[in-house]
């Protein structure tokens, strides 16, 4: 089985819908580390751990804002290493391409209670448990993920590195634009805002009103992610 398929296949799942991104409500170099210090305080309305208990719960009130606060306070989390838990979400994607959704069940939640806003984690234990015929709990998941595509778009409009999506790591904004508006990816390539903060670049294809197809770069902001692997790669080296 193809897993892309496999998840499509996920009623709700693939969202696919027309999404005009107009709104930039969020400026990574003015706000980051206001947004992270709300996150980390106890007695803020932000606070990761309160946002994350109603995310788990799926409190539909949430959102764009809040949902932001959760991906932001994260980066902060000991367990925020996108560039070293990615493996484990191939592994896991793999085995509900293999049918093994009891396996791909039981490393997704072993890697959602270190990592609880892994898109792709996220979205295998929607499939796993659609075929396993749990419905519910597998709508709580699609939810979740839609939550967390909301708050992407909601950060930025993506029509420049200054105006960038935000994303927690390098496999989002392929999520973002294929399964959120449902349009496919050309190239790929990285670049940087003018105050030097990692920008992910993907061009996105679609079919304009004239029916001719047109290409459009998006840009994604991952400055966060790419001092993971900075630390990685000096930890390495040592």
């Amino acid at each position: 089985m193809n897993v892309t398929r496999a998840l499509v296949c996920v009623p709700c799942l693939w969202i696919g819908i027309s999404f005009s991104i107009t709104a930039q409500n969020f400026n990574y170099q003015q706000d980051f580390e206001d947004f992270l210090a709300r996150a980390q305080n106890p007695n803020n309305e932000y606070f990761y751990s309160t946002l994350l208990a109603r995310f788990n719960q799926g409190d539909t009130t949430l959102n764009g804002r809040e949902i932001l606060h959760l991906l932001i306070g994260f980066t902060s989390e000991e367990e925020f290493k996108p560039y070293e838990y990615f493996q484990k979400e191939r592994e896991i994607f793999n085995w509900v391409e293999e049918n093994e959704y009891l396996k791909a069940l039981e490393s997704a939640d072993s890697l959602l209670a270190k990592v609880p806003v892994s898109q792709q984690t996220i979205l295998s234990r929607a499939a796993a448990l659609y075929y396993l015929e749990r419905p519910e709990e597998s709508g709580l998941e699609i939810w979740k993920f839609q939550k967390i595509m909301e708050a992407m778009a909601w950060s930025g409009d993506g029509t420049s590195p200054e105006t960038a999506f935000f994303a927690l790591g390098p496999a989002d904004g392929q999520n973002f634009i294929q399964l959120f508006l449902g349009q496919s990816i050309g190239t790929m390539g990285s670049g940087s805002d003018q105050f030097g903060n990692f920008v992910d670049i993907l061009e996105m294809v679609f079919i304009d009103e004239k029916g001719e197809q047109q290409a459009v770069p998006v840009y994604f902001q991952i400055e966060h992610a790419s001092k993971t692997l900075e630390k990685m790669l000096k930890s390495t080296e040592n």
